[in-house]
This record gives C-alpha cells, structure tokens and sequence, in this order.
C-alpha cells in the first residue's frame, strides 16, 4: 500500500461533514505505520466507535 498523509486520508472521507473529518482520530501509531506491509487501513475511531 503507497503511505498517504493524514490530510489524504481525512479528504477521503466523502460522507462526512468537513468538520467530522477533521475531528477524526487517526490510529495512534499512524506515524509509524509499516505501509509496504498494509492492504488496506482500517481502525475504529474512539470518538466515534460507531463510525
């Protein structure tokens, strides 16, 4: 999987408003993420589990 920055990933976000997606947690080890290793990204927001 290409890396993508946190601004690609909350612009991803089309069914939300701007303002959810910028409020979106990101994974806490975002940052250290092995990509080359990653299919897909998914994880569940504590803020928002439901979503």
């Amino acid at each position: 999987m290409e890396p993508l920055t946190d601004r690609q990933i909350r612009s991803s976000f089309v069914n939300c408003t701007k303002g959810e997606a910028s409020r979106l947690r990101l994974p806490l080890d975002f940052a250290a993420l092995p990509w080359e290793d990653l299919d897909f990204l998914g994880w569940v927001d504590p803020g928002a589990p439901l979503r």
